[in-house]
């Protein structure tokens, strides 16, 4: 009787050790990159949005995504995926999971507000021209 217990005990250990405890990781096919807008000003940031995909198109759940800039100079990317602009120009930024990359490229627009136009309380000024496109402060 013993040893058919202890027989029964040393089935039961070797069926759970072959048992998988994590769920199989999924392979990305695929990474998409979802923004807001891709025209931004100097100083903006717009925050981006990256999701993995494996090959039947599912959404790969907490996939890890690493992002960069192409060209820091005009922006540059944080490690969440928040884009600021620095300079005008055109960048690309990707991100990577699983080996996989997505990418988008941004336009960074010089911002019309460096020069505002000053206005105290009652004045009004006619504006034409290039000028017609600028920031009141008041």
């Amino acid at each position: 009787m013993k040893r058919l217990i202890m027989l029964a005990t040393i089935l039961a250990i070797a069926a759970c050790k072959d048992s998988p405890t994590e769920p199989t990781p999924q392979n990305v096919a695929v990474v998409a990159i979802t923004t807001p807008q891709t025209i931004m000003v100097v100083g903006a940031s717009v925050p981006l949005t990256a999701s993995a995909f494996d090959a039947d198109g599912v959404k790969i759940k907490d996939a890890a995504v690493t992002w960069r800039s192409l060209t820091p100079a005009v922006a540059t990317v944080s490690t969440s995926g928040v884009v600021t602009g620095v300079t005008t120009g055109q960048v690309t930024i990707e991100a990577e999971s699983g080996g996989r990359v997505g990418s988008v490229t941004l336009t960074v627009d010089p911002d019309p507000c460096t020069n505002p136009i000053a206005l105290g309380a009652g004045q009004v000024r006619m504006l034409s021209g290039p000028d017609a496109v600028a920031c009141i402060k008041l």
